[in-house]
């Protein structure tokens, strides 16, 4: 639990796991020993790959494409290419992790059709048992590209059904929604699967050169344990975790008061309210005339020290001058007692 130097327990709004506040009219102890670890599940998926432009459809059995095209690719030519017995033109696992951090592997397979830049894919999992359903195959289609190497479009399909069209979205990235089915009592997962810009060569490119990843990120990461603990100035404390990932799990409320210079000071740079003060209200900092939260500050002295210290030099000086008028004074004095004399 957070206190100040005084022993006072810090209070706050619980957040749930989305970062939003639970009841904004009950505020508790913030306790940040609770939040031991976390996992963060994939969400989002982007690959940049090159696939060999100077490629040609593979005619051997049991991959044999002489004859698929885009249009023609099916159900049971994705399931072929995920078969770890079979030897696809281009195949690259890639990490992803479910709602409890553990991890998959997922299998990007690629295969050249008979259609003129025209390529296959399928997204299957590397241990079938680790995904509900009767197939292995998380998601099938085409990918089709423009004479100068960019993504022209992309089909995608989750289910049996046929693939249809990726639309382009206002930004003319291309994500396909691929829903999961752990198998290991994990929530299922939603990943959002980015094949690039449509006529852009910044995800799927087909050039004349080696088959190549240049990256695939995604954004989730296995459990990691409370390795700190930080505030924001929107009041937030913010956990962090070894795995890189951070989780809001409380929020500082900012009190106002209708006459704040009313308010009674205590230890620890705290104050109480008053009868005069008026009842406090509770406000979310930056909102509703509260102020902002100065995270890992110390207050300090709000004068202004250089008008501090001209008033410092001015009062030395009259103070000078006042004990001179009083010493010449006596010295005038003991001057006449010695002419009395």
């Amino acid at each position: 639990r957070l206190i100040n130097g005084a022993g006072m327990l810090l209070q706050g709004w619980q957040l749930d796991q989305s970062g939003n506040i639970i009841d904004l009219n009950t505020i508790d102890t913030v306790s940040v020993g609770t939040q031991n670890g976390v996992a963060v599940d994939t969400t989002k998926l982007e690959i940049g790959a090159n696939l060999d432009g100077r490629a040609t459809p593979q005619t051997a059995a049991p991959l044999d494409f002489s004859a698929v095209t885009t249009a023609s690719f099916s159900l049971a030519n994705a399931e072929a290419m995920s078969l770890t017995a079979n030897a696809p033109d281009f195949r690259r696992p890639i990490k992803v992790y479910d709602s409890l951090g553990t991890p998959h592997s997922i299998n990007l397979n690629i295969m050249k059709t008979s259609t003129v830049n025209g390529w296959a894919y399928t997204l299957s999992s590397a241990d079938a048992a680790a995904i509900t359903g009767t197939t292995d195959v998380i998601a099938w289609g085409t990918l089709s590209f423009n004479g100068d190497g960019t993504l022209a479009s992309a089909t995608v399909s989750t289910t049996t059904a046929v693939p249809t069209a990726v639309t382009p979205a206002s930004d003319d990235s291309m994500l396909a929604t691929l829903p999961i089915d752990w198998s290991n009592g994990a929530s299922d997962s939603s990943i959002a699967f980015d094949f690039g810009s449509q006529d852009v060569g910044n995800g799927f490119t087909q050039y004349a050169a080696d088959y190549n990843i240049q990256y695939v990120n995604q954004d989730g990461a296995e459990v990691g344990l409370r390795t700190g603990v930080s505030i924001d100035s929107e009041g937030f404390v913010i956990a962090s975790f070894s795995n890189g990932a951070t989780q809001k799990i409380w929020k500082l409320p900012v009190a106002t008061f209708a006459n704040p210079n009313q308010l009674q000071a205590r230890n620890g740079n705290a104050y109480s309210q008053t009868s005069l003060s008026g009842e406090f209200n509770l406000r979310e900092a930056n909102k509703g005339g509260a102020g902002r939260i100065e995270p890992s500050a110390l207050e300090g002295s709000n004068v202004d020290l250089g008008e501090e210290f001209t008033s410092m030099i001015t009062t030395q000086r009259a103070y000078s001058a006042s004990a001179r008028i009083i010493t010449t004074a006596d010295e005038m004095l003991d001057e006449l007692l010695r002419v009395k004399r």
